[in-house]
């Protein structure tokens, strides 16, 4: 197909040249002798050629229609070739070089783009962490080999961190307790590191090595022989409670609940088996509005005895 039937594809640049409308209008080719089968051929190329602009006012959009030129050049014979005016091919050798240097410059401006990304996954708040590294990911993996190769290596290295920090199953240590990362790249409660503790309070979120993760859960049978335990305070971030978290704390009198995401199917028999005998002792604080609903479903499903009482959060 001739550069003329490619008209519909063409940037819309073109359409201000006349050449690219209508084929007869270009003389670009006007002088050059044509005696052989390669005429038509010979007369496609200059006009291609022709059609482009000066090596100064090139842009990306080009790329395209340079390499049709370039290819529609290198079919023609050593001598056909040769018919092409010189000026006509080192224009569009100009061209080409033009084009390359936009393309790298886009290939590094692409690629910082994503270096940022990969960069700030430290810092990242808590529960945007996993989503955050993940679209890193996605984005570098995206990058051309070209465009990889100006990704610096701190910034490989700080992807590569967050996905170890954010792998599932992994377990690590952060203040007073165990904790252990979710699918979702938030984390689970799972245990004190001091058995003995008095007073324990699940946090909102944890922060390890730069990375910030949300607590959404208690783990099962978290503080589960915490015999010396008196107080526990749970965050507002926590959304289920294992079973029997609170199994075999005989002196467990005190448990501040400041979430208000928990329902009867996410604590079930969680508080199984806690506190004296038959939950003598216990004082359950609710927030605002909570109290009634929290009691009904602590003393359900929950598994909390009936003796214990609750209030609100002074």
């Amino acid at each position: 197909m001739s550069y003329a039937g490619e008209m519909a594809d063409a940037p819309a640049v073109f359409e201000e040249q006349a050449l690219w409308l209508d084929p007869g209008k270009s003389d670009a080719s006007a002088g050059v002798d044509y005696d052989s089968a390669g005429d038509a051929a010979v007369k496609d190329v200059i006009d291609r050629i022709a059609a482009l602009p000066d090596p100064d006012k090139i842009s990306l959009i080009y790329r395209e229609y340079i390499d049709k030129a370039k290819d529609a050049l290198n079919k023609l014979s050593p001598e056909d070739q040769a018919r092409v005016p010189e000026t006509a091919r080192k224009k569009l050798a100009a061209d080409d070089e033009a084009v390359k240097k936009l393309e790298l410059a886009e290939d590094k401006k692409k690629a910082a783009a994503v270096a940022e990304k990969m960069c700030s996954l430290k810092g990242t708040r808590a529960g945007k962490g996993k989503a955050a590294t993940e679209a890193a990911r996605m984005a570098y993996d995206a990058l051309t080999d070209a465009q990889k190769k100006f990704i610096p290596n701190n910034a490989l290295v700080s992807l590569i961190d967050a996905e170890e920090a954010y792998e599932a199953g992994r377990v690590f240590k952060c203040g007073s307790a165990l904790y252990k990362v979710l699918p979702s790249g938030d984390v689970t409660y799972r245990e004190p590191v001091n058995l003995l503790s008095k007073s324990e309070t699940v946090p909102n979120q944890v922060k390890k090595n730069g990375y910030y993760f949300l607590v959404i859960k208690i783990s099962i049978a978290a503080f589960k022989d915490c015999r010396n335990l008196e107080e526990l305070v749970i965050s507002k971030s926590i959304r289920s409670i294992g079973e029997y978290a609170l199994k075999n704390t005989p002196k467990l009198t005190k448990v501040t609940v400041l979430t208000k995401r928990l329902t009867a199917g996410k604590i079930i028999r969680a508080f199984s088996g806690s506190g004296r005998f038959k939950g003598a002792g216990i004082t359950v604080s609710a927030p605002q509005g909570f109290v009634f609903r929290y009691e009904k479903i602590f003393k359900g499903s929950g598994g909390l005895n009936e003796n214990a009482r609750f209030d609100v959060i002074t």
